[in-house]
């Protein structure tokens, strides 16, 4: 009894530096490049007073986070924001926009094509929820009121999440836990399949609950359509184009019943297209030949960090979704003669988006390196073990979706709990894949409650002082995820093919 007791007073000191965090966010709305660093000497200072950690050794694992942040996430994240900053300064975005401005019609339709279909398509390259400010910028234009845009946009952010900027939060989940990447993809586009095919219907009804009947069909199809190429991608190419190749081919069916039913037309412009069906290309290519791949993966930049844990992060820079994506702008900037200073506006604009997210993110992995890599993890997931027993799959969506609704990010909400969701599963006995997949799924649920993801929203479409509509009226859905997503991963965590 007294040890028991002893491991819930370490398992409660392990928690500090998080709740450091999510009060500075949270509460005394500091932005994460300040709480990043105050919450990583927390989890220092509380690693070598109680668990004994040596200093060289504290310094090794904060190093190694620190360096696959820069090296490898940082990077990837970079290459997105180039992308997407160069369809915005060479206005092609506009024209992108042009395409699903369709005339009159019925607005609920609208809403599956660009509030999910196209939405989703863009989550592959656009950072924080700028996605859906895009898609719903589409929608008020198209005739939807600002309200129910912003509230449908809130929603969709929160179903690109877990495959949202080049599947950066399976690759964040799959560094801390250090579970092969395949598998936690496919397993979180298994577990996201009853969501994704009933969100366009349920966007709907957020609009408009009058009469759904007449759009169940068209919003049926295009959720089936998507779970369905995103089960096959996430499962046999990875993380990296779910959302734009399922997000594509989810277009199709809702614009073929526009065209069929309403008679509308979409003028197809091929300079909006183009960038998208370069990078398409190139990931594909590179994912789908063999000797090519090979080849990229084999050119690797190895960092040795020098203290005594020896630890090595390694970056497949020609690999790198990042790289591919720097390179299809090239691209397009070439065919499309695109002037070098515009270029030149795109890469300063993308240097200063991903300074501050450098700085918290660092702090943010390194402090889950130290916390992983000298028990504190396991002291909270020994508890929490000790407490749900069995039942632990039924609430383990609740964490994920609480580290999303503070820091606003999956992928950040993946850093601090991937490890230990996996730490519990082992413990318990239960798949630490599906347990690292229903990280991923609550933090959908976070998503659509996460004041960051709502100041933006709200900002771009100039409603201040909405957030907190926005929010209530996202509650009952995140409930009600939360509900599906706990069914789920116990389910899954009970089927022998996914142990």
């Amino acid at each position: 009894m007294a040890e028991m007791f002893d491991v819930f007073a370490r398992a409660l000191v392990a928690t500090v530096p998080l709740m450091i965090i999510f009060v500075g966010l949270a509460g005394l709305k500091r932005p994460g490049k300040q709480m990043g660093p105050i919450g990583l000497i927390a989890g220092l200072t509380l690693a070598h007073l109680f668990w004994n950690a040596p200093i060289d050794g504290l310094l090794s694992a904060s190093l190694a986070g620190v360096a696959w942040v820069v090296v490898v996430f940082c990077w990837s994240i970079f290459g997105a924001f180039f992308f997407l900053n160069f369809l915005k300064v060479s206005k092609i975005m506009e024209h992108v926009k042009g395409m699903f401005v369709g005339k009159g019609g019925d607005k609920r339709l609208d809403i599956i094509l660009v509030g999910f279909s196209f939405a989703l398509l863009l989550g592959t390259i656009a950072p924080g929820g700028s996605n859906f400010a895009i898609s719903s910028s589409i929608l008020i234009a198209a005739g939807v009121d600002p309200a129910s845009a912003s509230v449908v946009g809130m929603f969709g952010n929160g179903i690109q999440s877990p495959y949202g900027l080049l599947g950066i939060s399976i690759y964040s989940i799959s560094y801390v836990t250090g579970l092969e990447l395949s598998s936690i993809s496919g397993t979180t586009a298994l577990m996201m399949f009853p969501f994704v095919i009933t969100a366009p219907l349920w966007m709907v009804l957020l609009y408009d609950r009058r009469r759904p009947l007449q759009v169940v069909v068209p919003a049926l199809l295009t959720g089936l359509t998507y779970g369905t190429v995103a089960i096959l991608v996430a499962t046999y190419l990875g993380p990296e184009l779910p959302n734009l190749l399922a997000g594509a081919a989810a277009i199709i069916p809702c614009a073929l019943w526009m065209r069929l039913k309403e008679g509308r037309s979409f003028n197809i412009n091929a300079e909006a297209v183009l960038p998208f069906l370069v990078m398409a290309a190139l990931i594909l290519t590179t994912r789908l030949t063999p000797p090519l791949r090979s080849l990229l993966t084999s050119q690797q930049l190895s960092i040795k960090l020098y203290f005594p844990t020896g630890q090595r992060v390694t970056f497949q820079y020609l690999y790198s979704p990042g790289t591919l994506m720097i390179v299809a702008t090239i691209i397009c900037a070439l065919i499309l003669n695109v002037q070098l200073s515009l270029m030149k506006e795109v890469l300063k604009l993308s240097a200063g988006q991903i300074i501050p997210l450098l700085i918290s993110t660092s702090s943010f992995v390194a402090m889950a390196e130290v916390m992983k890599t000298f028990g504190m993890t396991s002291t909270m997931a020994e508890a929490v073990a000790f407490l749900a027993g069995t039942y632990y799959p039924l609430v383990s969506p609740v964490v994920g979706m609480l580290g999303c609704v503070v820091t606003g990010s999956t992928s950040a909400s993946n850093i601090f709990f991937g490890a230990f969701q996996v730490e519990v599963a082992e413990r318990l006995g239960i798949s630490k894949r599906v347990m690292a997949a229903t990280q991923n799924v609550g933090s959908m649920a976070g998503e659509v409650l996460s004041p960051l993801n709502a100041i933006v929203i709200v900002a771009s479409l100039d409603m201040k002082g909405e957030e907190g509509t926005l929010i209530r009226r996202n509650v009952f859905t995140s409930l009600l995820y939360l509900i599906m997503a706990g069914a789920l991963s116990l389910l899954f965590s009970s089927t022998p093919t996914l142990s």
